[in-house]
């Protein structure tokens, strides 16, 4: 039984991302480096991962996702890896106003300046990332004569905060005529922990009305908090399904799609469309990436993924997306009654069967 001795296991990496607006704010996060014990004998298999958390993963741009499968096990190994994906969108990315009454505005989408019929289901406040004191803002929210509540989003309260900033000092025209001074405003909304979120008075001109005897400012409309319903369809994947194989055409040589959806894409490296020594090969039989070669005891194999990527062509309708990208990987003792009894290579790829056999020990 010794030959038929596995070293099986399945880890988990995982890739979230999240983000919400147009084109802007989203993030990702992930751990560096994913260990897992093995079924049979031990510290079997490591997942080997380099990863750089993006705070502001955008369309367009590559995250860099370096995944290799290291052996270290006291045994030389087979080694495959397949993916699963859990990706989730908006039911409805469309922009919302809220004045902490009772007073749902749609801002955007087709039904743009009425009333929500009811409350958001999962109410989520819209990030905002300005820092209007190092543009020259000036907080002048003291001055503010309208009363304006706190909102609470998410469990988390917000206070309005206004901005102001001086465009054109006071003059006189060259008829002697003065003119007056004229000032910028802007508004968002922040939270005890420095959480900022997007705020609405309306226009820009003549949203404030600002006594030049006493300072005092008023808003002309409502003071709204710019948020989205943060509920979410969902969609699972799993690469290797016997009963729904990845079935996607490849967009290159080493660029895949994700199975979920279309616009994030899998960047690969040392893969190769042939059965080639020390690099991975795709087995589209199975749905598992196959290191061709014997990883030895202590050594890891060459790098399989290395980015993963938003396209420019994502709009507003992937804000706030999450992805989990979750890597398995799995490893067999070389002997070529394990690959048949576990991976049964022989019926799905039977060249790729031949060849991992000249890998085996036994």
């Amino acid at each position: 039984m010794k030959n038929k001795k596995l070293l099986i296991i399945a880890g988990v990496l995982a890739l979230v991302a999240l983000g919400a607006g147009t084109f802007a704010w989203f993030t990702s996060g992930d751990s560096a480096v994913n260990h897992f014990e093995g079924e049979i004998a031990g510290n079997d298999i490591q997942i080997v991962e380099t990863f750089t958390p993006e705070k502001d993963w955008t369309p367009g741009e590559g995250v860099a996702k370096k995944v290799s499968v290291a052996n270290v096990s006291e045994y030389d190994a087979l080694i495959r890896v397949s993916f699963e994906e859990v990706f989730k969108k908006l039911r409805n990315n469309n922009e919302i106003y809220f004045d902490g009454t009772d007073k749902y505005i749609w801002a955007s989408g087709p039904n743009k300046g009425s009333e929500l019929a009811a409350p958001p289901v999962v109410p989520k406040a819209m990030p905002s990332k300005s820092d209007y004191v190092s543009l020259g803002y000036v907080d002048v929210t003291a001055n503010l004569s309208t009363e304006v509540q706190n909102i609470t989003v998410d469990n988390k309260e917000y206070k309005f905060k206004i901005y102001e900033k001086e465009v054109q000092a006071a003059g006189n025209k060259p008829s002697g005529d003065p003119i007056p001074e004229e000032y910028s405003y802007v508004a968002q909304w922040e939270a005890s922990d420095n959480t900022k979120a997007k705020a609405y008075i309306g226009n820009t001109s003549g949203s404030i009305a600002r006594d030049r005897t006493t300072q005092k400012l008023t808003l002309v409309n409502p003071a709204y908090l710019s948020m989205i319903d943060a509920t979410y369809n969902e969609i699972r994947e799993n690469w290797a399904d016997p009963n729904k194989l990845y079935n996607k055409p490849a967009v290159d040589e080493k660029t895949y799609k994700s199975f979920a959806d279309d616009l994030i894409q899998l960047g690969f490296t040392e893969l190769t469309t042939k059965i080639t020594e020390n690099k991975w090969y795709y087995n589209i039989a199975d749905g598992y990436f196959y290191f061709v070669g014997k990883v030895l005891r202590g050594t890891q194999t060459a790098q399989l993924l290395d980015s993963v990527k938003l396209m420019e062509q994502a709009d507003n309708s992937y804000s706030l997306l999450q992805f989990d990208l979750i890597v398995n990987a799995q490893g067999i003792q070389n002997a070529q009654q394990s690959i048949k009894d576990t991976w049964k290579t022989d019926v799905s790829n039977p060249t790729l069967y031949t060849k991992l056999v000249e890998f085996c020990d036994y």
